[in-house]
């Protein structure tokens, strides 16, 4: 495909993502009714590493000792906090799921300014302030006198991700990001059967219905693995302000599909709460874009999520 043709398609691919992904969170909600958060996460991973054995084969003379280790790293991380979001997800609506992970787009900055040990700026801590002010009146229940437990097992795994993040940036400088992102779904496919087996579960209740394993598939090969495919593509050919402003629309497909499909209804407070957050987001997405850097390490999300 020539170039120009590459460029032109490019925004389709993002957009394309951040449809796939905002219906990861309608898959989410319905699949749990039928199973556990833990099964939901080791199943939907393990489908996602068998998808990644072909693109591991293809790039298998890349692999050393170092980036094996990042993978290891990655996956750890990646797994514990999709883990939280999904018990975050069976405590709460997909659309809250969807907002309140967003908010790890505003506490990168400051989670990394922390981690290197450089200057928090002024702009960072208010954006940071706003969000955490959109969350709250999206997370407050309607008497505004308490917090819905998987709303804060939610913001807990966006922190999760926000980390995960950061590490991903730093690992890719000097290694392949797609053998990165292929190698840590691996991780978490091995740890994924790994606890599946601790649980010992039983999987009659699941393995042989239709209703469960489509959904299963979606979010193992098509939103986590080929969603990130998709990402990577994009972003090679779409400018970093522009990518950032069609990720940054992930949450809002998300509390969209969680509308039509799932019937969600969102009151005035929870829609002003959910407008702060990705107002948040975008203000968060476009600071700093002469600054290429800050922006990939931003765009650098982990094979989501989404989720």
């Amino acid at each position: 495909m020539r170039q120009e043709n590459k460029k032109r398609i490019a925004p389709i691919l993002l957009v394309t993502a951040v449809l796939i992904w905002g219906f990861g969170y309608v898959s989410t909600k319905r699949v749990l009714g039928a199973v556990s958060p833990e099964t939901l996460t080791c199943v939907a991973y393990i489908y996602a590493g068998l998808a990644g054995i072909p693109f591991l084969i293809r790039k298998r003379r890349q692999i050393h000792k170092k980036i094996l280790l990042y993978a290891v790293v990655l996956g750890g991380m990646l797994f514990v906090s999709r883990l939280l979001q999904v018990y975050g997800c069976n405590f709460t609506t997909a659309g809250k799921n969807a907002f309140i992970t967003s908010s790890y787009v505003v506490l990168v900055p400051i989670m990394g300014a922390i981690l290197h040990k450089n200057k928090i700026s002024v702009r960072h801590i208010l954006l940071a302030g706003v969000s955490l002010f959109g969350i709250s009146l999206i997370a407050l229940n309607e008497t505004m006198s308490g917090v819905n437990l998987g709303d804060i097992l939610t913001f807990i795994g966006a922190v999760g991700f926000g980390l995960h993040i950061i590490y991903n940036g730093i690992y890719v400088q000097d290694n392949d990001p797609v053998l990165i992102g292929v190698l840590q779904t691996e991780v978490t496919a091995v740890i994924s059967a790994i606890m599946l087996l601790i649980r010992q579960e039983s999987v009659t209740s699941w393995c042989f219905d239709i209703s469960v394993q489509i959904p299963f598939l979606y979010l193992g090969v098509i939103s986590t693995f080929f969603g990130f495919l998709l990402q990577s593509a994009g972003q090679e050919y779409v400018a970093a302000d522009k990518a950032s402003m069609i990720l940054a629309m992930e949450a809002v497909t998300g509390a969209v599909f969680s509308a039509l499909i799932l019937h969600e209804q969102y009151g005035i407070r929870l829609l002003i709460g959910c407008i702060i957050v990705f107002s948040a987001n975008i203000m968060a997405n476009l600071e700093g874009v002469s600054g290429q850097k800050k922006i990939k390490i931003i765009e650098k999300k982990a094979l989501q999520n989404t989720y």
